[in-house]
């Protein structure tokens, strides 16, 4: 076979596909390469391969006839033909599922001694994924996997051959039960073909490669079998000719041991990747004044620094980033909607419902249904209800609303689940388990209930990126139903929308090109890039070269010994491709000393092949940044400013504001904390939503109060002494109440909360019995003023009416005093007058002040006394209660500072700057409309610090 070969060295002067498209034309001076096949790397190189020539052929004024550009993949099937008809990917995970599942008892036990249960599976699927990568793998280098024990004479212990001989009948099976529906498992078939007793082939192709720098064993006897000749054409000098093999492929004991030189101010170390962003884009135009996008391309060798470096591009440099890879289709609006499908199938409930609720497409099909239900003007109102709904009764199963679900909500939940009941179909239903074909039915149908009468426009990249998904989707369709007809396993709906994801997630939709942006590649495609100039980022050693490790079936000695791709090899395919960047352009190589979390980096070994001197250098650099000679690169943001900050504009009072006719008593602490927080959440009514497992502080406080305010309205409970018969008493009713919020099957931290919240109720029991026996009884629970009293505060002859409600007011039965009670579930219910007011003698809370008037209209001429009652964590934590030790003097205090908000309030205007005051929002989405949460970092509050007040 060698006089079939034929090796010629590019050299690194010029790009390896301008000088390989000159040697083809060299060779077929009129241009007509009609039995030629050229060998590239990847589909990158093949399209600028066939433009390189298109363009040679056009400075020398020939007609082309372009070869055949093919990757390494291809190989086989272009020299010796298809090997039959080639089965689906779904088709064949499913042969290699079901041959696992129909194998004899005890058959599986070398190799999977503890099987899947027979209905599992997206268990038999995972180990059928598993032994697929291997099976390829292995045929890759002509190998079943009967074979591989005597390949491996020598190595394996005895016991290994039963686990080898269990995994061939597994293959054997799998590939019976394809040819039976007359496919073929394409690895294995290219695998016979290239290692029988074929004919040979007609006419066969002569064969160019083209900087391909290595060959699994299958594509060399596929070349040697099917190939007329073979030209390799070697994008090296050929002073390194021994470092080839007569496929032009790296030899890797010769590049495994050859220094890398790298000029020591091509190799730059910087700290974070932030650094390594600003200095990797500052150097695309250290010679110019701006980037010429035509003649660089950036090399992305970690995939994680890829979304740091487009984003600094963007905002400080000015530059547009492509990157080269693109997304998976499961990225796009119709991937996620499939993945969410999925996750309610796999364990429907509220949440899985509003997930699907709020998807923009099914949100957007949901509203065309709530108008033809005569609900279109609802629809904020429903999607508020589900929020609520989330809020208050941290809601598990849609289908089992707890007892205690107001009417409205309940409706609003009904609507939602029928209405993607009717649009999702059969999909929606998780049932059991279905055909194949049944389930592609049914999501097919669903989809296209989803999308019907949308109109999506290909020139548009966000549409475009729906339909290539959409497109994606529906071929995994009919791959699941043609697979059906032999498949015996049924799955349930989430294991084949999962089989249809993993389908789906190996089509990319690409980013659209633009003439304006600078290109990204792979480490793997850089090397035959023409543009004369490369930066090269995320030069780790878990990159470049990386390792294959933690492969239980295949590890890494036993890759060697079988001939498979090993770390040996990565290291020695890297080391070229590392040395042909830096001698045939301007390259520099960029790693970090740190990660995204601050974690320590390794740089790639490559960079310190190099001896003496040099490397004592740069190993220097690397340990103490300090004596590295680079300065640290900062790029500023292109950004200026204009006339005014758009950036931080301050926040005004909005052009529909009117002062409020009526004010709670709570809305004076809100209003002394923070003008403007008051402002967002009581007059904006801006409000942030969350998906709770657990009770919130507010929903903690609010379940609290509401067993207190039973335990007051019941008249024998509140009449009990006794500190046990109390608590026993809290207890039932806490029972009741939290059935009737959250149902029988309440989330494990409610369950949890609410028996914390038991043990506060019982050390609460003592101080009611206490106060009982001191002849303190329960007057009134969530006292509310009647209108008609007109309770209000006078401000220059305008009155402003109060609202609010008192948790508790108690009389005493032998003096006429009457004390105004409220309840604390956060906080230090011991500090009543220092939770009103400061040491300085500001007020910071005007609600125990304030609760006197709303009271009045019950009448009362003796003492008054403010209280707070809490419910400690603890009997070391926090006292049960405390009194205000206010004079009236005080009081009137308390008067003249509502007075004071009141005045304030009524005086802002539309365009009015609101104060921040001394403690603004700082969390959540209001923290950043503030922009308190940028000042401290966005820390969450102490649980139980806010009390659920009820005055709304």
């Amino acid at each position: 076979m060698a006089d079939r070969f034929t090796r010629l060295f590019l050299g690194w002067d010029e790009p390896a596909l301008v000088a390989g498209a000159r040697r083809l034309l060299e060779s077929a001076p009129d241009g007509d390469f009609g039995r030629l096949a050229v060998v590239v790397p990847g589909g990158r190189a093949r399209r600028m391969l066939l433009g390189a020539l298109v363009e040679a052929a056009e400075s020398r004024a020939v007609a082309l006839t372009p070869p055949l550009v093919i990757t390494p993949g291809e190989i086989a099937g272009t020299l010796l033909g298809p090997p039959g008809r080639p089965a689906s990917r779904t088709a064949r995970r499913l042969a290699w599922v079901e041959a696992l599942r129909t194998m004899a008892p005890g058959a599986l036990a070398p190799a999977i001694p503890h099987p899947p249960e027979a209905d599992d599976f997206a268990g038999w699927s995972r180990i059928a994924s598993a032994l697929e990568r291997a099976s390829d793998e292995l045929a890759g280098e002509g190998l079943r996997f009967a074979e591989a024990p005597d390949r491996a004479a020598g190595m394996l212990p005895a016991e290994e051959g039963a686990r080898w001989g269990a995994l061939a009948a597994v293959q054997d099976r799998a590939e019976a039960l394809l040819a039976g529906r007359g496919l073929v498992d394409e690895a294995l078939a290219t695998r016979a073909q290239v290692v029988g007793d074929a004919p040979p082939v007609d006419d066969p192709r002569a064969v160019v490669l083209l900087g391909v720098p290595e060959l699994n064993n299958t594509e060399r006897l596929a070349i040697q079998r099917g190939a007329r000749s073979v030209t390799a054409l070697v994008y090296a000098p050929e002073s390194l000719a021994e470092r080839f093999d007569d496929f032009g492929c790296v030899v890797v004991d010769a590049w495994g041991a050859a220094p890398v030189d790298l000029p020591e101010q091509r190799v730059r170390f910087v700290d974070t990747p932030r650094d390594q962003a600003d200095a990797a884009l500052a150097s695309l135009a250290e010679d110019e004044e701006s980037v010429d996008v035509g003649a660089v391309v950036l090399g992305v060798a970690d995939p994680d620094a890829f979304p740091r470096l487009r984003r600094r591009a963007a905002v400080a440099a000015g530059v547009v980033v492509r990157s080269s890879v693109g997304d998976p289709a499961t990225r796009t609006l119709p991937g996620r909607l499939l993945a969410l499908l999925g996750a309610h199938l796999r364990e429907p409930g509220f949440e899985s419902l509003c997930a699907l609720a709020r998807h923009p497409d099914v949100e957007a099909a949901l509203l065309h249904r709530a108008g033809a239900a005569g609900r279109g003007d609802d629809m904020e109102s429903w999607l508020a209800e589900l929020d609520e709904v989330r809020r208050e009764h941290v809601l598990l199963d849609a289908t089992a609303p707890p007892p205690g679900l107001h009417r409205r909500l309940r409706e609003a939940l009904a609507f939602v689940s029928g209405a993607l009941d009717d649009l999702l179909g059969e999909a929606w239903r998780a049932g059991q388990a279905r055909p194949l074909d049944a389930w592609a039915e049914a999501v097919g149908g669903a989809l296209g209930a989803v999308y019907a009468g949308v109109a999506l426009r290909p020139d548009d990249d966000h549409d475009r990126a729906s339909i290539e998904a959409l497109e994606a989707i529906r071929a995994g369709l009919d791959e699941l139903a043609d697979a059906a007809p032999g498949a015996a396993i049924e799955p349930t709906g989430w294991q084949a929308v999962e089989l249809l994801l993993e389908r789906v997630e190996r089509t990319v939709i690409a980013e659209p090109v633009r003439r304006d942006a600078v290109e990204t590649l792979g480490w793997l495609e850089l090397a035959l890039d023409p543009a004369p100039v490369c930066v090269v980022v995320g030069l780790a050693d878990t990159c470049v070269p990386g390792s294959i490790t933690h492969d239980p079936l295949l590890p890494d000695s036993l890759r060697e010994r079988l001939g498979l791709r090993t770390n040996r090899k990565r290291l020695a395919r890297d080391a070229f491709l590392l040395s042909a960047i830096n001698a045939s352009r301007d390259a520099i190589f960029f790693a970090t000393r740190r990660g995204e979390e601050g974690d320590p980096r390794t740089p790639s070994r490559l960079l310190f092949r190099c001896a003496g001197e040099t490397l004592a250098k740069r190993v220097r650099r690397f340990a103490r940044p300090e004596l590295d000679g680079a300065p640290p690169v900062r790029l500023a943001s292109r950004l200026a400013p204009g006339d005014a900050d758009r950036f931080a504009p301050p926040l005004v009072i909005g052009a529909g504001y009117t002062p409020p006719e009526a004010m709670s008593v709570t809305d004076f602490g809100a209003y002394l904390r923070s003008p403007m927080g008051w402002y967002l959440e009581r007059c904006a009514r801006l409000r942030e939503h969350e998906a709770p497992r657990e009770l919130s502080p507010m929903l903690f406080g609010s379940l609290a109060h509401k067993v207190l305010e039973e335990f007051g309205r019941d008249e024998a409970a509140r009449e009990l002494d006794d500190p046990d018969r109390i608590a026993e008493a809290l207890s039932d009713l806490l029972t009741s109440e939290a059935s009737r919020r959250f149902g029988d099957r309440p989330p494990a931290p409610v369950h949890l909360q609410t028996e914390m919240l038991r043990e506060r109720l019982r050390l609460f029991a003592p101080w009611q019995a206490e106060r009982r026996r001191a002849g303190w009884r329960i007057a009134h629970v969530e006292w509310k003023a009647p209108e008609e009293a007109g309770v209000a505060i006078d401000v220059d002859g305008a009155p402003m009416p109060l609202r609010g409600k008192i948790d508790r007011i108690d009389r005493h039965e032998s003096r006429p005093a009457m004390a105004l009670i409220d309840y604390k579930t956060g906080g230090d219910p011991g500090k009543v007058t220092t939770e009103h007011r400061a040491r300085s003698g500001q007020w910071k809370s005007l609600q125990l002040p304030l609760y006197r008037h709303l009271a009045a209209p019950l009448g009362h001429d003796g003492a008054l006394e403010f209280w707070y009652a809490g419910l400690p964590s603890s009997r070391e934590r926090g006292t049960p209660s405390s009194v205000a030790d206010w004079t009236n003097d005080d009081l009137l205090e308390a008067d003249d500072e509502a007075r004071r908000i009141i005045r304030e309030i009524r005086a802002f205007a539309p365009g009015d700057a609101i104060p921040a005051g001394d403690h603004p929002p700082d969390t959540g989405a209001l923290g950043f409309v503030t922009r308190a949460r940028f000042d401290i970092g966005g820390l969450p509050g102490d649980f139980g610090a806010d009390d659920a007040e009820g005055d709304e």
